[in-house]
């Protein structure tokens, strides 16, 4: 049921960014310093710059499933975004969208970057990220093992000359540290539990060394972001998130199988693709399903 991501981002609009160590190494109740390392929403000419290495603890069918990937989001903003979200709570800092805020991705310059070579302890892999013009953009890879995601708490990222026509990213070379593991208190500590049948969803959980962080929820079977109602809140204070009733009674939530992912960041800085900063952080996430009342 938990999640364990290394983001290595750029944002050069939009992302935030900085060398940041947490407030606190408390588990939770401390204010958090940055902004989620992938955007929501981007404006025109916007640059981002987005790498995130993730160990996952999954709730499913098996109960418990560890998986690890690499998120990318590395483009420059040719349009500004079109899915908008459908309603705001700003009190909570929390957003409906009809379809997922990835589906714009697909529209925006991606940035040839040759491959990225993920390492940690046994995990050494490279995955390619240099997407043809008008080819569907992957930017969410699972890799073949975690290596020692989960025990060390950091991975090292590269990108150099592989050679490839059009990189752009041949120097880039930083350490992401994570959190610690997100555990998820409420709305249950059990993966599988059930909607309540009215009001607000308060998500509790406890992740020590974390400068931002998010809560999602989605369907559980979402396969297509554009068809994928999702509400997204930005969390302010580790460890808790109030999703509104408004917000889930307007997207139907409680008459599915949803997802509800917590997601924690530990945010630095780099430099690559000559000069450009970029954004390297390290997450870790969690999640539960929330099963309609049957």
């Amino acid at each position: 049921m938990k999640r364990t991501l290394v983001t290595v981002s750029v944002a050069l609009l939009g992302c935030g960014g900085g060398d940041s160590a947490p407030a606190t190494t408390a588990g939770s109740g401390y204010a958090l310093t940055q902004t989620p390392p992938v955007p929501q929403r981007v404006a025109l000419n916007d640059n981002v710059r987005s790498l995130v290495v993730y160990r996952e603890e999954r709730a499913g069918a098996a109960r418990d499933t560890t998986r690890c990937g690499l998120q990318t989001a590395l483009f420059d903003a040719t349009v500004a975004s079109s899915v908008v979200p459908a309603a705001i709570d700003a009190a909570s800092d929390c957003r409906f969208y009809a379809s997922a805020p990835e589906t714009d991705f697909q529209r925006m310059r991606w940035v040839c970057a040759g491959a990225v070579n993920v390492v940690a302890g046994t995990l050494m892999q490279n995955v390619g990220l240099c997407p043809s013009a008008g080819a569907t953009v992957r930017w969410d890879s699972l890799l073949t093992s975690c290596g020692t995601l989960g025990a060390d708490r950091s991975a090292s990222l590269s990108s150099m000359d592989e050679g490839i026509p059009g990189d752009s990213v041949t120097d880039l070379a930083a350490t992401a540290r994570l959190p610690s593991a997100v555990v998820i208190s409420a709305p249950s500590t059990l993966p599988v539990t059930t909607w309540p049948a009215s009001g607000d969803l308060v998500v509790q959980w406890s992740s020590s060394d974390a400068t931002s962080a998010l809560v999602r929820l989605e369907p559980d079977a979402a396969s297509d972001p554009a068809t994928t109602p999702t509400i997204i809140c930005v969390a302010h204070t580790a460890g808790q998130v109030t999703v509104p009733a408004a917000l889930i009674t307007q997207g139907n939530f409680r008459t599915f199988d949803a997802r509800l992912h917590v997601w924690s960041f530990r945010d630095g800085t780099t430099t690559a693709e000559g000069g450009r900063t970029y954004r390297v952080s390290g997450a870790a996430s969690s999640s539960v399903v929330l099963q309609v009342h049957r």
